[in-house]
């Protein structure tokens, strides 16, 4: 069944040749381009938006260096947990551990810079 896409907003930041790349990395290189969908990379977990800007912010605040927050529309993946692809091993962490207002997406699209 065709799933259409919703919006949220992406949180990234730019790695040393200025690509915007997910905001935190489990060894797998996630690259974003404005206006262009990016998929999920096989064996990676899915990829991660959220709900609001507020939820956005919220979670990643300042702690960890300059973050860009984008407008993107997404296409929700059936995942209902985060697995990350660290260490080849299944990690799977519960729905309250991860920030609220956490979406899981197959695929992502960059529509605009907030």
């Amino acid at each position: 069944m065709f799933k259409r896409s919703r919006l949220g907003i992406k949180v990234c930041r730019k790695n040393y040749l200025g690509e915007f790349v997910s905001c935190f990395e489990d060894g797998k290189k996630v690259e974003y381009k404005i206006g262009k969908w990016t998929k999920r990379p096989k064996d990676c977990g899915s990829l991660a938006v959220f709900d609001t800007i507020e939820h956005a912010t919220e979670f990643v605040g300042n702690k960890w260096g300059i973050r860009y927050y984008f407008k993107c529309k997404y296409k929700p993946s059936k995942d209902v947990m985060w697995r990350p692809n660290r260490i080849k091993t299944l990690i799977i962490y519960k729905k309250h551990d991860i920030p609220i207002g956490t979406k899981y997406a197959n695929k992502v699209k960059l529509v605009d810079f907030r």
